[in-house]
């Protein structure tokens, strides 16, 4: 049989004996145990120690308490009778929580009292030390071991989960590190596990700076947390790793250095939980080492002061990570980013597969780190990873911290980022008050995007828009990029077949740039453009040479700075004259008071006849 391994840092306590392969240690039933007939009834353990399971005078008996009545040890106890010396059961259980050895002959050979119960293992049977804690998990080993409400269990030692998984039912209880105990081990740790862990409700607590996580589970069955608070672990709070499946629900990460830690697990499900003033990041789940993770679903949390990246989703060389669906999360006033799904730079055949970000706010991020609200990229060197079918749709980003004030940093701020993915849908997004360009989109083959921008770019940041467009093929964009403090609406770059639309308007500089330049393949071109562009500072738009049609736009720059009179509308003659097929533009021209439309050769006014 199975035999079992701990490591309590206590050298001088042996809790668990190793289980013997003998015939007498199969489970007993209970037909096994004699039905009781004559009852007694005493006051402590070492009372019940004293009767001898052989007498016929009695069956079954009544004790008050453990040490003194009502300790918590109080319960019925049932004669088992014949050789139990070698019995797994009894030989687990060294502090006679559930099975009594007769004092004498002391060895269980005549029998043992074995106490009548349904329902979960209770604490108070055992005691409430590191050590009377790692006999009750063993003996609770795939059942619900229940920690006594309102009780502080402070240990002094790190326990071990068995290895047929447990049920920690720690409702309304706390377990702390011991001041004095600064071993670096987790202080709950499990490995190979082969049935689920649970845990349900407890106050976990370390010591921020001392030991590792609260919680350490490796290579087993499934693990659950629900309704438990987590502070102060010496690294992450919990770390799972290799598990067949993966649940932390409604639970609290609080004043600790790192939040949750999963990785190689195949299915993740982080729901409902709330992440609350953390060094580091929230959660990271990844995918390493050529293992798969076939499902992660990040839902509902509520992140707030993360000093770092609060929810950071990733996959490193030699390994696949599918079907992530990150929606309806709240990030307020993050150190680094709000959330990221990415292949770190450096790892070569990772794959990201279907992803949807969706429902997200965030406000306040990058007030420690220059970074992205929302981030989903790879890096340009490892060309044979792939990053491919991801939707970002219905978030909403304020750069603005939630108690209404700005970044620390002047600069660095960018809404959403997206590079080197392939299928990317971006619709219904809304970025506002970033030091820097709302969005930045590169390096996409296949896009279809629809978003608002308004009032970024609030300092002199790297791109100088609400909205920077590079090195995309095919692509739909529909867009309203206004109020940008520092630069233009849209700056495309490198953008080619693409169908570009929306309103570019209020804007610094100019209300759209068309950047074209470098060998042919790397100009912007083949695009059609259909927009208004109305009161920027500069120019209504900065066009390229190399787009195909400028159809039914508006240019209307009345009232703006050096803007609407003849010297700007015969600038935008020369800009898309008769080089292209352009017609139906309108606009109005401060110099005569009237409006202009180019006809595809030339301004006309509203009748027809040549404009001066």
């Amino acid at each position: 049989m199975k035999h079992f391994i701990f490591s309590l840092f206590l050298a001088s306590v042996l809790l668990v004996p190793s289980m013997p392969t003998t015939a007498s240690a199969a489970p007993f039933v209970k037909s096994d145990i004699q039905s009781p007939t004559l009852i007694r009834r005493v006051a402590t353990l070492a009372d019940l120690q004293s009767i001898s399971v052989t007498s016929s005078a009695v069956t079954s008996v009544y004790v008050e308490g453990r040490l003194v009545s009502g300790d918590g040890y109080t319960g019925t106890f049932y004669k088992l009778t014949g050789d139990q010396s070698l019995n797994p059961f009894v030989l687990t259980d060294t502090l006679q929580g559930i099975y009594v050895k007769p004092a004498v002959p002391g060895d269980g050979t005549t029998g043992v009292w074995v106490r009548q119960y349904q329902g979960p293992v209770l604490m108070e049977w055992f005691g409430s030390t590191a050590a009377e804690i790692q006999v009750a998990m063993n003996v609770a080993e795939g059942k619900t071991l229940k920690l006594k409400y309102g009780e502080t269990y402070t240990l002094t030692a790190q326990v071990v989960l068995p290895f047929g998984g447990l049920t920690l039912d720690a409702t309304g209880a706390t377990i702390e590190r011991e001041v004095g105990y600064v071993a670096v081990a987790p202080l709950i740790y499990g490995l190979s596990i082969t049935a689920p862990v649970e845990i349900y409700g407890g106050y976990f607590k370390g010591l921020v700076g001392v030991g590792a996580s609260i919680v350490d589970i490796s290579s087993f069955s499934s693990f659950r947390s629900v309704q438990s608070d987590y502070s102060e672990a010496g690294t992450w709070s919990v770390t799972i790793r290799s598990a067949t499946k993966v649940d932390v629900e409604t639970s609290n990460f609080h004043d600790t250095l790192s939040g949750l830690q999963v990785s190689d697990c195949g299915l993740i499900r982080v729901v409902d939980n709330d992440f609350q003033d953390l060094a580091f990041s929230g959660v990271v789940a990844s995918a390493t080492s050529g293992n798969d993770v076939r499902e992660v679903i990040l839902g509902g949390n509520r992140f707030l002061r993360t000093g770092d990246t609060a929810a950071f989703i990733r996959c490193f060389a030699n390994s696949t990570l599918k079907n992530v669906i990150a929606s309806n999360n709240i990030f307020y006033d993050i150190g680094k980013s709000a959330l990221k799904l990415s292949i770190p730079v450096g790892n070569a055949n990772a794959v990201i597969e279907t992803a949807v970000i969706e429902g997200n706010t965030v406000r306040g991020f990058a007030f420690h780190i220059a970074s992205m609200a929302i981030g989903v990229f790879r890096d340009s060197a490892d060309v044979t990873s792939t990053l491919s079918n991801i939707t970002i749709s219905s978030n909403s980003i304020d750069g603005t911290l939630y108690d209404g004030t700005t970044s620390l940093l002047t600069a660095g701020l960018v809404g959403i980022r997206t590079g080197y993915v392939d299928n990317l849908v971006m619709a219904g997004n809304s970025v506002s008050n970033t030091n820097d360009a709302g969005f930045v989109i590169s390096s996409i083959n296949s896009l279809n995007f629809q978003g608002v921008a308004y009032n970024c770019s609030t300092t002199v940041g790297a791109y100088l828009a609400g909205m920077a467009f590079s090195i995309i093929n095919n692509a739909v964009i529909n867009a309203v990029s206004s109020n940008t403090v520092n630069g233009d609406g849209i700056r495309l770059e490198r953008v080619r077949d693409g169908i570009i639309t929306g309103s570019f308007n209020d804007n610094q500089t100019y209300g759209i740039v068309e950047v074209s330049g470098g060998t042919d393949l790397e100009r912007t071109k083949h695009n059609s453009l259909t927009f208004s562009a109305k009161g920027n500072g500069t120019a209504p738009i900065l066009y390229g040479t190399f787009s195909d049609s400028m159809e039914n736009n508006s240019f209307d720059d009345s009232g703006s700075r050096h803007t609407g009179d003849s010297v700007r509308r015969n600038a935008l003659n020369t800009d898309f004259g008769v080089n292209h097929s352009n017609d139906g533009f309108s606009y109005w021209n401060t110099t005569t008071t009237a409006l202009n439309i180019w006809d595809g050769d030339a301004w006309v006014l509203a009748d027809g006849t040549a404009a001066p």
